[in-house]
């Protein structure tokens, strides 16, 4: 078997996991809240990153080509899955609000859908299978961008806490997501030891990719909280930010 072929296996065993344990906390009893939580949880940020994973490993799968086809069956399942929140007798109802965050997320994944298809990539697409290729790298990758997400909201949590006086789950969330990717990225770059020439090349992705980071930040503090959670545009806008900018460089 080839270092692909033992990665796409990889890439179809995380996605049947993600789905099956997403599946079982989108369906667990919600209990009735009682007085002020002590962390007040990003619920739509929660829903657009991991229903984002889910649409991104599904997209790694290759089990469909097409990918309107691709895109549509990950966000059906999306509505699936809220619907049945309220069917069943979970203290869940269903929320338009989490759909519309697991659906920005689904669509965030699927806008960096044949980034790397370009024959100029070949080489990093071959170290990319030959890292992927190993479960224990998966486990090393995820384990490292779930810690640093967790520590990095934590921290920010704390530190926004006692600057404000107040909870501000969403931004530290929201940080602590962006960090944990670029170190995910980071870590497969060491471990494929992959040249990132490009950004050698071509400084002024590096350059945009900066300096567009305000939008997403004016978003998040400009834009009401009225169908969509701020935040939710917010991150959704960083990862298409960081798409024009990959496009643009390459």
């Amino acid at each position: 078997m080839t270092p692909h072929d033992q990665a796409l296996r990889n890439w179809r065993t995380a996605c049947l996991f993600w789905f099956v344990l997403l599946t079982i906390a989108t369906h667990l009893p919600q209990p009735v809240p009682k007085g002020d939580p002590v962390f007040e949880s990003p619920d739509k940020l929660l829903h657009f990153v991991c229903f984002g994973v889910l649409g991104f490993l599904f997209m790694g799968t290759g089990w469909i080509r097409n990918v309107a086809i691709s895109w549509g069956i990950v966000a059906i399942w999306a509505c699936v899955d809220e619907v049945t929140q309220d069917m069943l007798p979970l203290n869940r109802a269903f929320s338009g609000d989490d759909l519309i965050a697991g659906e920005l997320g689904i669509l965030a994944a699927y806008s960096w859908q044949g980034a790397m298809q370009s024959s100029k990539f070949q080489g990093i697409r071959t170290a990319i299978d030959w890292v992927l290729s190993s479960w224990k790298n998966w486990l090393y990758l995820g384990g490292l961008g779930a810690l640093v997400v967790v520590l990095t909201t934590g921290v920010l949590w704390l530190v926004f806490k006692s600057i404000t006086g107040k909870q501000q789950s969403e931004p530290a969330f929201a940080i602590g997501v962006i960090v944990g990717m670029i170190v995910i990225l980071v870590a497969l770059i060491v471990l494929g030891k992959i040249r990132i020439d490009i950004l050698k090349r071509n400084k002024d992705m590096v350059l945009l990719l900066f300096g567009t980071m305000g939008i997403p930040a004016m978003i998040a503090f400009a834009v009401p909280d009225t169908f969509v959670d701020p935040w939710v545009l917010a991150l959704f806008a960083s990862v298409l930010v960081s798409r024009v900018a990959w496009n643009m460089a390459t």
